[in-house]
């Protein structure tokens, strides 16, 4: 996920059922406007909060804590306009 550095204008990115435990690189990609995560292993959500073009994002089938998910849902300053969750 490291190389990701150099993806600033990548605007879909599908990582699902990839056994990802952390999403440190997504960060850098500031154009991203939907995000597939499905199917990894995330258990924390962080990195979002550079990603203000995110419309849609996947995250069922991940063993994410509730107060994570809250995380997403409670910043103003970023608000995603579809997140599927599938608990």
């Amino acid at each position: 996920m490291r190389k990701l550095k150099s993806l600033t204008n990548l605007r879909e990115l599908n990582l699902a059922y990839n056994f990802i435990k952390d999403i440190e690189g997504i960060k850098y990609l500031v154009s991203l406007r939907e995000l597939s995560l499905q199917g990894n292993r995330l258990r924390e959500i962080r990195s979002f909060e550079h990603l203000i073009h995110l419309e849609r994002l996947k995250l069922y089938l991940n063993p994410i804590k509730l107060s994570e998910w809250y995380l997403i849902f409670a910043r103003p300053q970023q608000i995603v306009k579809y997140c599927e969750s599938k608990h």
